[in-house]
């Protein structure tokens, strides 16, 4: 996935989940994961991607996304 701001990647993994729905995206969370730590992002930073990864997750999937999910 290479995406070019914070909303992009938010809308290309809320998408790669309904694409593969049931399947846990291992793949996927550790080379987030390993972006993260190069870059540097520490705990603190944590509700700024909270933000941004649930408004792609809205934009996809609308009312769909209930207060459970949120």
């Amino acid at each position: 996935m290479t995406v070019s701001n914070a909303s992009e990647q938010s809308s290309a993994f809320a998408t790669t989940l309904v694409k593969n729905p049931g399947t846990l995206p291992e793949e996927l969370m550790s080379r987030i994961a390993h972006k993260h730590t190069s870059l540097g992002v520490i705990e603190e930073q944590y509700p700024i991607v909270y933000e941004h990864l649930f408004a792609g997750i809205v934009k996809v999937f609308g009312d769909a996304v209930t207060p459970e999910i949120a």
